[in-house]
C-alpha cells in the first residue's frame, strides 16, 4: 500500500511529533546494533537521529510514502539507507537487533497477524521498542472524522473499522 502525505504539512508540528519519538528512545539499552530497521520512518530526520544516537552498523528506514522519502536524501549517511515500501510487508533479509517504530503501525489493520510477523524477524536477545497512539475513538479524532464523512462521503469506507491497533491489554 502507498500512501501520499505532506511532508511541509507534516513537519509543522514536527517538535511535538519528536517528544515520543524521543521518549522512546530513551526506552531501548544499550547495546551493540548490527542491523536495525526504523518502520514509518517519514523524512527520515527522526532516523537520523536514531542512527547517530545508537551507532548501529547498519539501519533502514522503511516508509511507504514517497512524498516523505523524498525528503530522506538529506538524511543518509554510510550505514543508513531508506527504502519505500509498505511496513505491513516489511521482512528482514536477516534477522535484526533492533526493530523500532514510533507512531506508524497504529495506521495499519490486523495487528493479530501483522506483530508476530514483523517479531519474527528479530534475534534472540535483540530489541523491540514500538510507539503507537491509542486514541482513534477520542472526542477529537471522532469528531473530526465525522466531519470529514460528512463533507467528503464518496472518499470513505463506512464500514471500515477506524483502527485496526488491538486495546494494550491485547
Amino acid at each position: 500500500m502507498t500512501t501520499h502525505w505532506n511532508p511541509a504539512q507534516y513537519n509543522q508540528f514536527k517538535d511535538q511529533r519528536a517528544k515520543p519519538f524521543y521518549d522512546l528512545l530513551a526506552l531501548i539499552q544499550p547495546a551493540q546494533f548490527s542491523n536495525a530497521v526504523d518502520l514509518g520512518c517519514g523524512t527520515g530526520e527522526l532516523t537520523r537521529a536514531l542512527f547517530n544516537s545508537l551507532h548501529p552498523a547498519y539501519m533502514i528506514g522503511i516508509d511507504s510514502s514517497a512524498e516523505m522519502l523524498a525528503k530522506s536524501n538529506a538524511w543518509k549517511t554510510d550505514g543508513l539507507s531508506f527504502k519505500q515500501m509498505d511496513i505491513a510487508q516489511y521482512r528482514p533479509d536477516a534477522p535484526v537487533d533492533l526493530l523500532f517504530s514510533n507512531a506508524a503501525l497504529h495506521w495499519l489493520s490486523d495487528h493479530q497477524v501483522l506483530f508476530p510477523a514483523l517479531l519474527s524477524g528479530v534475534v534472540a536477545g535483540g530489541q523491540v521498542a514500538i510507539q503507537m497512539p491509542y486514541n482513534f475513538d477520542h472526542p477529537s479524532h471522532t469528531i473530526a472524522r465525522d466531519v470529514a464523512i460528512t463533507l467528503f462521503p464518496d472518499r470513505f469506507d463506512h464500514h471500515q473499522n477506524v483502527s485496526g491497533t488491538l486495546a494494550p491489554e491485547q
